[in-house]
């Protein structure tokens, strides 16, 4: 081998090992009703980031608006999933739960962070769909882990 060849090759292990390293963004779907900037600002600074992740990168989906068909690879392919519940309507339920069973058919992961106390949302999802509203965000974390670990 050439200094050449194993000069770039060690540039290249260098690169490579300072990239594994570096901290990454994660993409984070936030599922509202309305879209409140400033709601869903202040919701995702108060969100402990995960080992390795160095921000989050929120996609807002309106769940009172069509949803995309299909989603973007970027949201299905996301398994940190936030249901923010604010200023929800209490007429809107129906309306809510088929937003979420259409987003569940197109991928959205079997555990979703629930920012508000909504013990019948809880019930409903878990029983409905098959879903796990979980309001702990370290308990969220964990499965959201366990889950890409096991995938």
């Amino acid at each position: 081998m050439s200094s050449d060849q194993a000069s770039g090759l060690r540039q290249w292990s260098q690169a490579r090992a300072s990239n594994v390293d570096r901290p990454v963004p994660a993409v984070l779907v936030v599922m509202v009703w309305t879209h409140d900037r400033a709601a869903i600002r202040a919701m995702v600074s108060q969100l402990r980031l995960p080992a390795g992740v160095s921000a989050w990168q929120p996609r807002v989906l309106v769940l009172s608006e069509p949803l995309p068909e299909p989603l973007p690879a970027s949201l299905s392919e996301s398994s940190c999933w936030v249901l923010h519940p604010v200023s929800l309507p209490p007429r809107e339920a129906s309306g809510l739960a088929s937003a979420l069973r259409v987003l569940y058919r197109a991928g959205m992961p079997q555990t979703v962070l629930l920012t508000a106390p909504e013990p019948g949302l809880v019930r409903a999802a878990r029983d409905y769909l098959g879903v796990r509203l979980v309001q702990d965000q370290q308990a969220w974390q964990e499965a959201v882990m366990a889950a890409s670990g096991a995938g």
